[in-house]
């Protein structure tokens, strides 16, 4: 694991900040920056000091893509342990929270990974400069960075596909038609179906199993060009 900087780094417009006693740096940097101050300890690291699993190539395209949506393709700060080796400069006595951040060597990546893998995808692609927003603890131990990174990943819960596919439904035509197999009263799947994936005796249909079949029936044929309106006709018939 290569956690040195060629040189240090200044990061401005930073609040220093507590969390349940612990030191922490809230700001953002361009994505220039992002891509090189933090770095992933991946298990099989030959130190034996890594316990992340391996970058997925497809999940930083994935995010990659997301971000050639423009504007409204936003995302949340990446998380990242200091280690002790960043100092924070107050600009003046009376903003002691506000001011400067040395950065002497690189960060580890506690969360985000796959979000600044597919930022560093899209900037080479694209040549246009991002701007990224962290969250940064002072000093975590290794076995305290191990313990949140499991709780962050093993607590969490996924919103679900069928969530998913109701959040997304006026951006995407097959989101749309699903949705509405479940809401029409016409539909035989009214008080069949759930929106959010959750099955009960009654609604033992999910959303995401009613777009598989508007998919299944739509994919490869002429009526993939129709308005998402007939589609619906057409899979309610």
């Amino acid at each position: 694991m290569n956690n040195s900087l060629s040189s240090n780094i200044a990061i401005e417009n930073v609040i220093q900040s507590k969390t349940r006693g612990r030191v922490t740096y809230q700001g953002a940097v361009s994505s220039q920056i992002a891509v090189n101050f933090a770095y992933s300890k991946l298990y099989n690291d030959p130190s034996g000091k890594g316990y992340q699993r391996p970058i997925s190539k497809k999940r930083c395209a994935d995010f990659a893509n997301y971000l050639s949506q423009g504007e409204s393709s936003l995302y949340t700060p990446i998380l990242l342990n200091a280690s002790g080796n960043w100092e924070f400069q107050a600009y003046d006595r009376s903003r002691p929270s506000f001011g400067r951040l040395i950065c002497r060597n690189k960060a580890t990546l506690m969360d985000g990974q796959h979000r600044l893998g597919g930022i560093k995808q899209y900037i080479e692609e694209t040549g246009t400069t991002l701007n990224v927003p962290f969250l940064a603890f002072h000093y975590f131990d290794e076995d305290e960075e191990i313990r949140l990174f499991d709780v962050i990943n093993t607590k969490a819960k996924g919103i679900g596909t069928s969530l998913s596919r109701y959040l997304n439904r006026e951006s995407d035509d097959l989101s749309w038609v699903a949705t509405n197999l479940i809401l029409k009263p016409v539909s035989p799947f009214f008080t069949k179906g759930t929106l959010i994936g959750i099955r009960s005796k009654e609604r033992n249909i999910t959303l995401q199993n009613l777009y598989n079949i508007v998919y299944l029936l739509t994919k490869k044929c002429d009526l993939a060009k129709l308005s998402k309106e007939k589609k619906l006709n057409l899979t309610l018939f």
